[in-house]
């Protein structure tokens, strides 16, 4: 599904069509592609068979197992609204309720409206 020959000729159109990309040197004897957007599709077994002129019989050399497993799901919208509703929303209503509390006390209410015991020592 690639060739090169002085250039990387990749596929146009296909299975892999405009997803190979050349990746190699072949002065350092490097003949690496990449596979870009792989789908589970593209699972199998890929032989590479690398020839070089005046050589016309050449053998496959090595193989790849390409493994494609699908992506493992991410946190939802959906999830983070649940948790914004459930827990941290009323969570922020009571704290912020409570911090009131504490900076705006009750009113002192008038003492001559107040229970008194009949035992208790007042003056005049």
């Amino acid at each position: 599904f690639f060739q090169f020959s002085s250039r990387a000729f990749p596929p146009l159109n296909g299975q892999f069509g405009g997803r190979i990309q050349w990746r190699g040197s072949p002065a350092r004897g490097d003949a690496s592609i990449s596979l870009i957007n792989a789908t589970l599709n593209d699972n199998g077994t890929y032989i590479c068979d690398v020839t070089n002129p005046p050589d016309v019989y050449g053998s496959p050399n090595s193989h790849t197992v390409l493994t494609v497993t699908p992506k493992a799901p991410t946190i939802r919208f959906s999830d983070v609204a649940v948790l914004l509703t459930f827990i941290l929303l009323p969570s922020g209503l009571i704290t912020l309720f409570l911090i009131g509390r504490m900076f705006w006390p009750k009113k002192q209410r008038n003492q001559s409206n107040s229970y008194r015991s009949p035992i208790e020592v007042t003056e005049g």
